[in-house]
């Protein structure tokens, strides 16, 4: 037996088994979950998700009835099929048999390996003509990535063992690979983020450190460092009446002093704390998580406050 990459050619003399050609019968998997496949399956216990399509017999260009040879092919690097970015995505593996003996054979057996093990499925035969071959498509719901083994057993008319080999490939997420290269040049973070773990990239804000007045001017959060004085507090001043020498005079509005043999009223005016406005600079991140203060859109268009009120900036938590 002889196995390169994604294909290997069994001789018919070989024990056990090869690969691709009908439609499942019973399939186990080593987690044991139930799964209803096809309606050709009988008594199916696989993974969640998994079914297999048996394709058409086709004749093979090239291959010569009674050469004792059978291939079974599959791709070496397999795509995964996603429809929501690169989240929710299926894996469909296309495995051939070519039959180039002289009498019929049928794939009878495909164990599928994952990183952490994967199923067994075991075909009801059907037959591949001398000189034709015949696809089969193993399909799963996941979104795993890296190598993977398939091991495929054929068998002659009589289910005896002929041939058995192994098929290495790849599985790959080119979407989510796209990604994080695009996370690369955005010099982002790729992680889980979020109270849900949502998979993606958090992109660095082309503003990062920019001072900011106004959640509008940044690409994330505009994070409060301090405020801008608009008008500066005026302290209370007292005045005296002429005439009158005025001791010991303190803050209000007619507080009554001695003199210089006169009663006098002072008058004083009330301290009028400094106004500001909240500034800050513009977040390192275009996502940000957690709770933290922050200057919101539109608090430009807002008065300025009085230094001494305790909140200057809205607070929230985001995940």
């Amino acid at each position: 037996m002889a196995t390169n990459g994604s294909r290997f050619a069994l001789s018919a003399s070989l024990s056990i088994a090869l690969l691709a050609s009908s439609s499942p019968t019973h399939a186990q998997s080593d987690a044991g979950a139930t799964h209803a496949m096809d309606a050709s399956v009988v008594d199916a216990s696989v993974d969640a998700g998994v079914s297999a399509e048996a394709g058409r017999s086709v004749r093979v260009v090239g291959c010569v009835p009674g050469d004792g040879r059978v291939l079974v092919t599959t791709l070496p690097e397999i795509d995964l099929e996603c429809s929501d970015d690169w989240r929710s995505c299926d894996l469909a593996i296309d495995v051939r048999v070519e039959n180039c003996t002289r009498s019929r054979v049928a794939l009878r057996e495909l164990r599928v390996r994952y990183r952490l093990g994967g199923p067994t499925l075991t075909f009801e035969p059907r037959w591949i003509e001398p000189g034709t071959s015949l696809g089969t498509t193993y399909r799963s719901v996941g979104t795993f990535t890296g190598p993977i083994g398939l091991e495929a057993s054929v068998v002659d008319q009589q289910l005896a063992p002929i041939a058995h080999g192994t098929l290495s490939s790849t599985v790959r997420n080119r979407r989510r690979e796209a990604a994080i290269e695009a996370c690369r040049q955005c010099r982002g973070r790729w992680g889980a983020w979020g109270i849900h773990q949502r998979e993606g990239c958090n992109c660095r804000a082309s503003d990062a450190g920019r001072v900011c007045e106004d959640g509008a001017d940044c690409e994330g959060l505009c994070v409060p460092t301090g405020v801008r004085v608009v008008t500066p507090a005026v302290p209370a001043q007292c005045t005296c009446p002429e005439g009158c020498q005025c001791r010991g005079a303190t803050r209000g509005s007619g507080h009554r002093a001695r003199g210089a043999g006169l009663v006098c009223a002072m008058s004083c005016s009330l301290e009028r704390p400094a106004t500001v406005v909240s500034v800050g600079r513009c977040s390192d991140y275009r996502w940000n998580f957690g709770c933290r203060s922050f200057i919101p859109v539109g608090a430009r268009n807002e008065p300025p406050r009085a230094a001494n009120l305790a909140r200057i900036a809205s607070y929230r938590c985001a995940d």
